[in-house]
């Protein structure tokens, strides 16, 4: 008897040590809740949360994530009470550059970080707009240096003998236009340009003056016209032009002239040195007839004798080529072509 009560005693013990881990077990199953810090694109909020890790957070708040989105910390993080988790999602970019289109994502808000985000380096003379949305607009701008050569007159000297007649010239040594470079930077933009930095010019090389033989004698020549003989006291080739109120390449009408007359034909032009000097002398040209120096131009830059022909437009005839031009009256007290 008293070994079966010691059995029994024994069972009893048993029965009650197992039924001690059921109730632990029960415990432990029930997982309290974490109280996490959300920031999602920088504005935070307080979650609970009975998520293991990061990955499991973000499910449970319905967060999608792009490659490009940046999650602090790593997404496989197991979680703690009071942990902090930063979401921040990139924004979808639209860049145009030169009416070429390129999409990606960023992170940044500032346009040129945009750009970087997307493989692409602005210049420092780039011109970039931000048009919101994530559209941005690049527009490439191209410097091109440009030298832009510029003649550089040369000088006529004269050579006075006694073996020419009055009014009569002969070249010994043609002139030669000397050479300067007036360089630039032009910046184009889409095939247009932009705007234009000029720098001082740099002469290159000298003009070589011309040598001309002009008559030493003061005699004055007469030419016969027909009914009428003029007296002059110069005849010399010169190119000759011609010219209207409304064909003088400048896409207006003009009647004004450099003396005030009004131009038409049997006004003439000059250059300037020579205008200064004998501004209102008549002249004799074959084929034209009589004019008057009344105007002024500019002339060849090779400095070559030069008149243009003045014409009404409605009885306008172009005029190319050297031809003999007599001044006509006195000889002046100045001759600008060097007698």
């Amino acid at each position: 008897m008293k070994k079966i009560a010691l059995l029994f005693l024994f069972l009893y013990l048993t029965s009650c040590a197992n039924q001690q881990p059921v109730a632990s077990a029960s415990i432990a199953n029930t997982a309290p809740y974490l109280n996490i810090t959300l920031v999602l694109d920088g504005v935070p909020k307080t979650v609970q949360t009975s998520a293991l890790d990061v990955r499991t957070l973000l499910l449970e708040n319905g967060i999608n994530l792009h490659l490009a989105d940046v999650v602090d910390p790593p997404l496989n993080t197991l979680l703690a009470d009071q942990a902090v988790v930063k979401v921040d999602h990139a924004q979808l970019v639209q860049a145009i550059v030169n009416g070429h289109t390129y999409t990606g994502y960023s992170l940044h808000n500032h346009p040129q970080h945009m750009l970087a985000d997307l493989g692409i380096t602005p210049s420092g003379i780039d011109v970039i707009q931000k048009q919101g949305d994530g559209k941005i607009v690049l527009t490439r701008i191209q410097e091109q240096l440009q030298l832009n050569p510029e003649p550089i007159a040369y000088q006529t000297r004269y050579e006075k003998t006694d073996t020419l007649s009055p009014g009569q010239t002969a070249i010994l040594k043609n002139g030669v236009p000397g050479i300067q470079l007036a360089p630039s930077r032009v910046a184009i933009a889409n095939g247009q340009q932009l705007y234009q930095l000029q720098w001082p010019p740099q002469q290159v090389s000298e003009p070589i003056d011309q040598l001309t033989q002009v008559s030493g004698s003061a005699a004055i020549g007469t030419i016969d016209i027909g009914k009428q003989s003029l007296t002059y006291w110069k005849a010399i080739e010169m190119y000759t032009t011609s010219y209207s109120p409304c064909g003088q390449g400048t896409g207006t009408c003009s009647t004004g002239t450099a003396s005030g007359m009004v131009l038409d034909y049997g006004i003439v032009a000059v250059q300037p040195f020579v205008f200064n000097a004998l501004a209102g002398t008549q002249v004799y040209i074959p084929g034209y007839g009589i004019g008057t120096i009344g105007d002024v131009g500019g002339g060849f830059p090779d400095g070559r004798p030069w008149i243009d022909l003045g014409y009404s437009d409605a009885n306008y005839v172009g005029w190319y080529g050297y031809h003999t031009v007599y001044f006509l009256g006195d000889p002046p007290s100045y001759d600008p072509f060097g007698n």
